[in-house]
């Protein structure tokens, strides 16, 4: 009677090699797919942070000097990251308020990366009772709030910005990072720079829109 005839070492050892091949190129595939999906999700959220960040920080730069008395400047301080500005932000509380942006130091603690910040918009009434404070974008690189100031002659004023009445154009840029550092690059950037809009806000004594990037402010008293 025939026995049937079994593998050898060398063919087991053969196999085995084999398998550990394609085993090791399924775990690469799997980490660079897992890492693709990573780094693209990093991404998207990174930019939706800046837009986000961008479109709130104009969104209320529109209403600078709306319901002011005629008195009052329109721009309070002007900073390289940070603004403060009067605006009639609620029709129920009396007067015009100050509102400011800007950049803190406090970190996202929602993220892996260290260094990513908010910025916050504080909202303070005629008397100086705080109506608003917190966070309005999230994600945003250190340094990544930047304004630029203008004058009426639209010259690009120099800091430090001793009459901030003076200001007639602003111009913002964001930029936000990304949520975990990637082997060999870090934390990804996300710009997102000045955006060109249309006629913003008209009053009888102010009229703003965005130009370029830039927030003009003509007639503003």
């Amino acid at each position: 009677m025939r026995r049937s005839k079994g593998f050898t070492l060398v063919e087991i050892m053969i196999a085995i090699a084999i398998l550990s091949v394609i085993a090791t190129l399924a775990y690469k595939t799997m980490i660079h797919t897992q890492t693709t999906y990573r780094t693209h999700r990093d991404m998207t959220e990174a930019t939706q942070n800046a837009r986000i960040a961008m479109e709130t920080v104009s969104s209320d730069l529109r209403q600078a000097s709306y319901g002011k008395d005629a008195t009052q400047a329109s721009i309070l301080y002007a900073g390289l990251d940070s603004v403060s500005f009067i605006a009639d932000m609620y029709d129920s509380i009396p007067g015009a308020e100050t509102v400011s942006l800007y950049l803190t130091s406090h970190l996202d603690s929602a993220t892996q990366n260290p260094s990513d910040r908010l910025i916050y918009r504080s909202i303070v009434d005629t008397s100086g009772v705080i109506i608003v404070e917190g966070p309005v974008a999230y994600g945003v690189a250190d340094s990544g709030l930047t304004f630029i100031y203008f004058d009426r002659d639209g010259d690009q004023m120099s800091f430090p910005i001793v009459q901030p009445e003076h200001v007639a154009e602003i111009e913002i840029a964001v930029t936000a990072q990304t949520a975990h550092l990637e082997s060999g690059i870090g934390y990804r950037d996300s710009a997102h720079g000045p955006t060109e809009l249309t006629r913003l806000y008209q009053s009888y004594k102010s009229e703003l829109r965005f130009s370029h990037g830039k927030v003009d402010k003509t007639n503003i008293e």
